[in-house]
C-alpha cells in the first residue's frame, strides 16, 4: 500500500488538514470545514506508521492549533470502525487540553486491539486519580447502524464535549463503519453520518455558549480516515459537507437502539463517573 508518492501525499494530507483547522480557528469567513484527504492517519504513532496511516494528520493539526493558541481545548471524535490508537496517544504527555472520544469495533482480534472501556488516557492506561481524557465505546457485535451510533453520540459524546468545555471539534470521519464497507461490518447510512455530525456540531455550539463564546455553528473540522466502499464514501462525505455548510439538517434518527449497545453505553457512563465526569 506504499508507493513512491505516499510520503508526499501523507505530508499534504497532514498539512492540508492543519491549514484548514487554523483557518477555522481564526474565526473568519471559514466557520467549519472538511478535509478530503488521504491517506488516513489515526493509527500512526509519533514514531511509527501503522494501519494504512503514515502521519497522524489529526494529531498534527491539534497540536498546531494549540501551539498557535494555548487556550484551545480540542475534542476529537473518532467514528472510524477501528480505534484510533495513534490519536489517543496524544494524551501520553499528560495534558488535559484534549478529549478523545471513540466508538469502534472491538474484540475477536479486530485491529488494532486497543480501545477498551477502561482505556481512558494514554493507550492502555488509566489514572484513577485524574479525570479521564479518553472515552472509548467498544462495540463487540457487527451490524451496528444509525440508531446505535447516534445513541452513543447523544448519551456519551454530547455531554462530554459540553462538560469538557471544547472550543473546537475535530472529527476523524472514518466511513468504514458504513453499510456495505468490505472491512467494517457495520451498517451506518450516509444520513446517519449526517445526523451524528449535526448533533456533534450542536454540542460544540452548546459548549461555546456555556463558555461565553457566542452563538452560531462554527469550529468543526472533519478529516477523512478509513472507508473502502467508494460509493458509500462519496455519499457520506457529501452529506457531511452539506451539514457543515448548513444546507442540510438531517431528520432525527428514529430507530430503536439495540440492547447490547445500550448496555455498553451504561458501562461507559458508569466507569467514567468514577473518573471525575459528572455527566
Amino acid at each position: 500500500f506504499v508507493s513512491k508518492g505516499s510520503a508526499l501525499a501523507a505530508r499534504c494530507a497532514a498539512g492540508g488538514l492543519t491549514d484548514l483547522a487554523m483557518r477555522v480557528a481564526q474565526g473568519g469567513s471559514i466557520r467549519n470545514g472538511i478535509a478530503v484527504v488521504r491517506p488516513p492517519g489515526h493509527h500512526a504513532e509519533h514514531n511509527e506508521a501503522m494501519g494504512f496511516c503514515l502521519y497522524n494528520s489529526v494529531a498534527v493539526a491539534t497540536r498546531a492549533l494549540q501551539a498557535a493558541d494555548p487556550t484551545q481545548k480540542v475534542a476529537i471524535v473518532d467514528w472510524d470502525v477501528h480505534h484510533g490508537n495513534g490519536t489517543q496517544n496524544l494524551l501520553c504527555d499528560g495534558k488535559s487540553d484534549i478529549l478523545y472520544l471513540s466508538m469502534h469495533r472491538y474484540g475477536d482480534g479486530f485491529f488494532p486491539g486497543t480501545g477498551a472501556v477502561t482505556d481512558c488516557g494514554c493507550t492502555g492506561t488509566c489514572n484513577p486519580s485524574t479525570r479521564s481524557t479518553a472515552i472509548n465505546v467498544p462495540l463487540t457485535k457487527r451490524r451496528s447502524g444509525d440508531a446505535e451510533y447516534h445513541h452513543i453520540v447523544e448519551s456519551v459524546f454530547v455531554p462530554a464535549i459540553i462538560e469538557f468545555g471544547a472550543t473546537m471539534l475535530i472529527v476523524s470521519a472514518g466511513f468504514d463503519c458504513a453499510a456495505g464497507d468490505p472491512l467494517g461490518g457495520m451498517a451506518v447510512s450516509p444520513m446517519g453520518f449526517g445526523a451524528m455530525l449535526y448533533t456533534l456540531s450542536c454540542a460544540l455550539q452548546a459548549s461555546h455558549t456555556r463558555l461565553g463564546m457566542g452563538s452560531g455553528k462554527r469550529g468543526v473540522v472533519v478529516a477523512l480516515e478509513g472507508g473502502y466502499s467508494p460509493e458509500m464514501l462519496a455519499a457520506s462525505t457529501l452529506v457531511c459537507a452539506d451539514v457543515l455548510h448548513g444546507s442540510l439538517i438531517p431528520e432525527p434518527v428514529g430507530a430503536e437502539c439495540s440492547q447490547d449497545v445500550v448496555e455498553v453505553v451504561d458501562q461507559v457512563r458508569s466507569f467514567h463517573t468514577q473518573h471525575s465526569w459528572q455527566s
